[in-house]
């Protein structure tokens, strides 16, 4: 069982550049991939997009590449020399214009018109992508590392607190007859009064405190939740969703057990039950 939050990063050399690759991820219902990429790779948003969705099934994916760069490396030995002419250009005007300081490099760098030279080469994306799966590859890594250890502190908290419904399940089991012995008595006292009458309402407030005091399918119902539930979080693989369907079963039991329960005792530990429920909620939305 894993989390749907996590980050990582991959960092691998690229000539004399440096290639970063983040990604995050927080919960979502479904599978949501954003990626933000260099002008220069943009044509390998689809492949990236595949493989993130291939190691990653469910949460809010964004994606961060980065390529910390003097751009020398992508560049061919005729955009080098390009540069280098441009360089003796600007330092040629400069001398005739009397201007001491030397040409930056960073200013050549930013010329429309060395880009334009460098993009009449083949600069595709596509060609890169074995170099840039090496870093998705030591970011998606990391980022799973830190999933599955928020995803075993999130198993700890739910099978703490499914064991806490437990206890106060069989408490409530353990009152239950307590509590039909308490109805079943007032059913007999107002038989009593009823003796020899034939009011129709007072027969329907008999047949309500009989329903009233029957929580065993409730009861029951919410046992199998919890033995489901149980299944689920020790199970590999995607668990989230069907996690989330049985909590809300669970609560919806619980809501019955409490408006029939008309002994306290049951009612506080409905209540409890209903506590834990809430909190396992809060953490079964960041279950892969």
């Amino acid at each position: 069982m894993n989390s749907m939050t996590g980050f990582g990063s991959g960092k691998i050399k690229w000539g004399d550049d440096i290639l970063i690759c983040e990604i995050r991820s927080v919960n979502h219902k479904f599978c949501s991939v954003r990626i933000n990429l260099p002008d220069k790779l943009a044509s390998i948003e689809p492949i990236l997009d595949i493989h993130i969705r291939k190691n990653i099934q469910r949460g809010s994916v964004n994606v961060q590449i980065n390529l910390v760069s003097q751009f020398l490396s992508l560049l061919k030995k005729q955009e080098i020399k390009h540069i280098k002419n441009l360089f003796k250009e600007i330092a040629s005007v400069k001398k005739s214009l009397k201007i001491k300081e030397p040409p930056q490099l960073e200013t050549i760098l930013s010329l429309n018109r060395l880009w334009e030279q460098a993009n009449s080469h083949d600069l595709n994306g596509a060609r890169f992508w074995p170099k840039v799966r090496s870093a998705v590859t030591v970011a998606l890594n990391d980022l799973t590392k830190m999933r599955e250890i928020e995803g075993v502190s999130i198993y700890k908290d739910l099978n703490k607190r499914i064991k806490n419904i437990e206890e106060f399940l069989k408490f409530i089991q353990y009152h239950a007859p307590m509590m039909i012995e308490h109805h079943r008595d007032k059913i007999v006292a107002k038989l009593t009064e009823l003796a020899g009458e034939k009011a129709e309402a007072q027969y329907r407030e008999i047949a309500q405190l009989i329903d009233k005091g029957d929580i065993s399918e409730e009861l029951q119902r919410l046992q199998h939740h919890i033995v489901q539930f149980k299944k689920y979080i020790n199970s590999s693989g995607l668990v989230g969703r069907k996690l989330d369907f049985l909590i809300q079963e669970m609560h919806r039991e619980a809501n019955t057990i409490a408006s029939k329960a008309s002994d306290s005792k049951i009612v506080h530990a409905t209540i409890d039950i209903k506590t834990e429920i809430e909190r396992i909620k809060e953490q079964v939305e960041n279950v892969e």
